[in-house]
């Protein structure tokens, strides 16, 4: 087993600066809302919602694809970057004129309109973002481009968004800054690289890439389809308190994403080495996964309406019950976003895309039947539903595969998790929410340590007898 150290030196290496400019964005959002009040926030996620089934097709799983080729050949780093950046233009050009298409199809508001045509625009600065390249190879500056570009979007919402006539101005905004931090950190690359750079490569890539993009694609239909419904069937206030609740759902996803992403190389050398190190390696990072998620879900359930109120303001505090519903999904996806490195590992990510399509599938359909009645607790139930169904489904597969993860350390969080949420309605109802979220901390960390001095003090008692 890597030691753990190592795991919280991958976490500071590559995950802090992520993390870190997920929380610059998301403390930006909160002001943002705050400027825009519940409706025209709701532009902002709906246009967001429509452009971003677009924007996967110029990511098409090459970041993932093309990461693989530069961790194998460091050297072509500049080449490699430059073949997937002109493959990514034009797919960004074709993606800008079917999004403004859409646009004039689709029966919304001039506003809206406008907002979701500017939105495309980070097409471009999508294609340019040269993150993946650092990351492959391991490199310090991976993080740089997300926390530049985080740093200009929450300067560009403190000084040029002042009111809800301003929406238009967040998508220039948001590409002002990615395009910023690409150029920054990507011209090197780009200097270096661009004359050797062949289509052929690029559209080789692509090929190899198409079950990821497939995977993608479907995972979004579950993340956004619930929200682009909501803009065609919800008042626009109820869409702008789902958008504003998943915001924060975003930052818990980052979180979690960043943490398993740490697992990737040790699960990468345990499957070469032997099965049994494998599972055993997989099994110990999910139970990390749960015991660092398990508090953030539970404790953000417990505390949900002061906290809305905190972050977004009390006009977005109505948004409670469907809040409740979309981060206990949260929970589901600390599992599953874990488990879709395995998926990568074990070379099994057509798999992985037959299940989103499952989940897919079902999200689709249920959000046809329960948004027109319950409106935006109905798309949170959805969404709860399909983040359970791809975590269950993901077990279930790998187990059929060979890979017998042991689930029982999982109860132990959860069990902490639980406990932590009794005692802070119980002891600090009605406390400021950085109270509770203090108490709430020291609650569960106690009684995980407690466990686990408990489960140690057993073992060694069996032991004794044994001998």
């Amino acid at each position: 087993m890597l030691p753990i150290p190592s795991i919280l030196r991958n976490l500071a290496v590559f995950a802090s600066g992520e993390i870190g400019a997920r929380c610059l964005g998301f403390f930006a959002t909160a002001l943002l809302t705050r400027r825009l009040g519940p409706e025209s926030f709701g532009i902002i996620g709906f246009a967001t919602a429509i452009s971003g089934y677009l924007a996967l097709a110029v990511n098409g799983g090459l970041n993932e694809v093309g990461g693989r080729e530069v961790a194998r050949r460091p050297e072509a780093a500049p080449e490699i970057y430059a073949g997937v950046l002109k493959i990514r233009i034009v797919i960004g050009s074709v993606a800008v004129c079917l999004l403004a298409l859409i646009s004039v199809l689709l029966p919304i508001t001039p506003t809206t309109r406008v907002v979701v045509v500017l939105c495309g625009l980070s097409f471009f600065s999508l294609a340019a973002d040269p993150t993946w390249v650092f990351r492959a190879i391991e490199h310090p500056l991976a993080a740089a481009p997300q926390v530049i570009a985080q740093m200009a979007y929450l300067a560009g919402v403190v000084f040029l968004v002042h009111d809800p006539g301003d929406v238009i101005r967040v998508p220039l905004v948001v590409f002002g800054g990615e395009l910023a931090a690409a150029v920054i950190v990507g011209a090197p690359l780009l200097f270096k690289g661009l004359p050797k750079a062949t289509w052929a490569f690029g559209r080789s890539l692509l090929r190899h890439a198409r079950f990821l993009g497939a995977g993608r694609v479907l995972r979004t239909v579950v993340i956004t389809f619930d929200v682009v419904l909501l803009g065609f069937l919800a008042q626009p206030v109820d869409l702008g308190l789902y958008t504003a609740a998943y915001r924060f759902c975003f930052l818990l996803m980052a979180i979690a994403v960043a943490v398993n992403a740490a697992y990737l190389p040790l699960f990468t050398r345990a499957a070469a080495e032997a099965p049994t190190r494998f599972r055993r390696e997989v099994s110990a990072a999910l139970s990390t996964s749960l015991i660092i998620g398990a508090p953030l879900v539970t404790g953000s359930i417990v505390i949900a309406r002061p906290l809305l109120r905190l972050l977004f303001g009390p006009a977005f505090e109505a948004g409670a019950p469907a809040f409740m519903l979309l981060v206990a999904g949260m929970g589901f996806f600390f599992v599953h976003s874990l488990l879709a490195n395995v998926f990568l590992v074990i070379h099994q990510t057509r798999a992985q895309a037959g299940i989103y399509a499952i989940a897919a599938t079902a999200n689709v359909l249920a959000n046809v039947v329960l948004i027109p009645r319950y409106g935006i607790v109905g798309a949170a139930t959805t969404t709860l539903f399909a983040e359970g169904l791809t975590a269950v489904l993901g077990l279930i597969i790998l187990r059929r595969l060979g890979v017998w993860l042991n689930l029982l350390p999982l109860v132990i969080p959860g069990a902490a998790a639980a406990l932590m949420a009794v005692m802070l309605l119980v002891i600090a109802p009605n406390w400021p929410v950085p109270a509770q979220v203090v108490i709430g901390g020291l609650l569960y960390a106690s009684t995980l340590a407690a466990v686990v001095a408990v489960r140690k003090r057993m073992r060694s008692t069996e032991f004794r007898w044994t001998i």
